[in-house]
C-alpha cells in the first residue's frame, strides 16, 4: 500500500516532515491533489505488476508532492521492489529527489529559447526590410505604370483589358510577398 516503513534524513529535509510523522502513512498522501489519475494508476499497476510477475521493474516517477508547509513540489521517485527469497514481494525502497528546481530552470530555458527566436525572426525581418521595400516598390511601379496605361488607352478595349491583366498580376505578387513576410514574422515554427 505504499505506507513508510522508514524514511531518510534527507527526505525529512525535502518534505518539512520528520520520520515519526511519515512513517506509517502512504506515499499517496503526500501527492498533490493536481496528481494525474494516470500517474496514480501508473504506480498502482506497477506494484501489482511486480507482486504479479516476482520481478523488479524500476521505472523513473515524477510527482507532484506536499511539504508540510502546503507548498507543492516536483519530486522524481526511483522504486526498486524488495522481493523475499522465494520472489515475492515485501516493499519498496527507493530514492526521491526534488527536481522542482531544475523542472523551473528547463522551462525558462525554453521559454528564453522561443523568445530568441523570435527575436531572431525579428531581426532577420529588419534586415530583409530594405530588399522588401525594394521588390515592393516595383511591385508598385508596375501596378501604378500600368494604371496609367490604362486610363491613357481608355478608347482602346484590347489594350486596357491587355493593362489591367498586368495590374492583377502585380497585385497579386504584392498580395503574395505580403503573405509570406506575414507567416515568417509569426510566431510559429
Amino acid at each position: 500500500d505504499m505506507v513508510f516503513t522508514y524514511i531518510s534524513p534527507s527526505c525529512e529535509q525535502m518534505s518539512g516532515y520528520t520520520q515519526g510523522e511519515l512513517i506509517g502513512t502512504s506515499m499517496f498522501d503526500l501527492l498533490s491533489p493536481d496528481t494525474p489519475p494516470h500517474i496514480v494508476r501508473r504506480i498502482r499497476n506497477m506494484m501489482a505488476r511486480v507482486r504479479e510477475t516476482g520481478t523488479s521493474a524500476n521505472p523513473v516517477f515524477e510527482l507532484e508532492t506536499r511539504r508540510k508547509d502546503g507548498t507543492v513540489i516536483l519530486v522524481e521517485v526511483l522504486p526498486c521492489a524488495i522481493l523475499d527469497k522465494d520472489g515475492n514481494l515485501e516493499g519498496f525502497q527507493g530514492v526521491t529527489r526534488d527536481i522542482t528546481e531544475r523542472r523551473r530552470a528547463e522551462e525558462e530555458r525554453k521559454r528564453l529559447e522561443a523568445h530568441l527566436l523570435q527575436s531572431q525572426k525579428m531581426e532577420s525581418i529588419g534586415t530583409m526590410a530594405g530588399g522588401i521595400a525594394h521588390d515592393f516598390n516595383n511591385i508598385l511601379s508596375a501596378v501604378i505604370g500600368f494604371a496609367e496605361l490604362a486610363r491613357c488607352n481608355a478608347g482602346d478595349p484590347e489594350k486596357v483589358e491587355k493593362n489591367l491583366g498586368e495590374v492583377l498580376k502585380a497585385s497579386e505578387r504584392a498580395r503574395d510577398l505580403v503573405s509570406r513576410i506575414l507567416a515568417f514574422s509569426s510566431k510559429t515554427e
